[in-house]
């Protein structure tokens, strides 16, 4: 086994992504793109800021998980390995899921449906896949880096009798040069092919995907950015208010929903 080694330099570079992370999405609240509930003050002088962001903020969080990840599996057996990230990443999740986001989706069917119960209404109907509100419950929001680390890990460790090949090609590859010329090439190609089809951070993919048949019983699985985190947009939603609003008690016309992205 490797000795142990803390690189003081990832937990600096994870500090300033997490700081960087919670100030985006403090910007969220006041930008004019959709999200889950918006302040009536919108600056759209911040949408520069955040979009010189936006390419690289969640890429760098995902390049600091794989770092660790590959330390690690420098030191334990794939095994062992597989075990310690899925409870480390998969109970937390489950616990995120049911306590944490469940009020971050009250919230929004208040602000976007006008839902008149209480939290500890809502709450139950949350955990019952209950399909009036609109959007997917119960849901991740936020949380869906924790999910998308997981799989990544797993299918990671699944390939683990490769790596020595790919440890070998990485090597030549991004030897010198390389090392700045490759990830802005495969950049690159990825702004003129998925981006265009997909949109930025597959938001895009993402609302495809949310299908009838996945919004009534499969957690959501949307990346993040401007569009939102797995949720249907304000417009999409505003024409279903109709039917359903018998059963949340009042609904609000589709003009006076709030966060429509103006």
């Amino acid at each position: 086994m490797i000795p142990a080694t803390r690189r003081y330099d990832l937990d600096a570079l994870r500090v300033g992504a997490f700081l960087l992370l919670i100030l985006y999405h403090l910007g969220m609240f006041y930008v004019p793109w959709d999200w889950h509930v918006k302040s009536e003050h919108l600056g759209p002088a911040l949408e520069p800021i955040m979009g010189v962001v936006n390419p690289w903020r969640l890429t760098l969080l995902f390049v600091i998980s794989g770092v660790a990840t590959r330390f690690m599996a420098a030191k334990f057996e794939t095994g062992f390995l597989a075990k310690q990230r899925s409870s480390r990443l998969l109970i937390p999740l489950l616990f995120g899921m049911l306590i944490i986001v469940a009020p971050q989706s009250w919230a929004e069917v208040v602000e976007k449906q006008g839902y008149p119960g209480s939290l500890w209404d809502f709450w139950p109907r949350y955990l019952t896949f209950d399909t009036s509100f609109g959007i997917i419950v119960p849901t991740y929001n936020h949380l869906w880096f924790v999910a998308y680390l997981w799989v990544y890990t797993i299918v990671a460790l699944a390939a683990r009798p490769l790596a020595p090949f790919v440890d070998r090609i990485a090597r030549q590859v991004l030897a010198g040069p390389g090392l700045f010329l490759v990830p802005a090439l495969v950049f690159g190609i990825y702004q003129a092919t998925a981006h265009r089809a997909w949109g930025d951070d597959s938001c895009r993919l993402g609302r495809r995907l949310r299908s009838p048949a996945i919004r009534h019983g499969i957690f959501a699985g949307p990346g993040p950015g401007p569009s939102g985190y797995g949720l249907d947009r304000a417009g999409a939603a505003a024409p279903r208010s109709a039917r359903r609003g018998r059963r949340l008690g009042r609904h609000r016309p589709a003009s006076r929903i709030p966060g429509r992205g103006g």
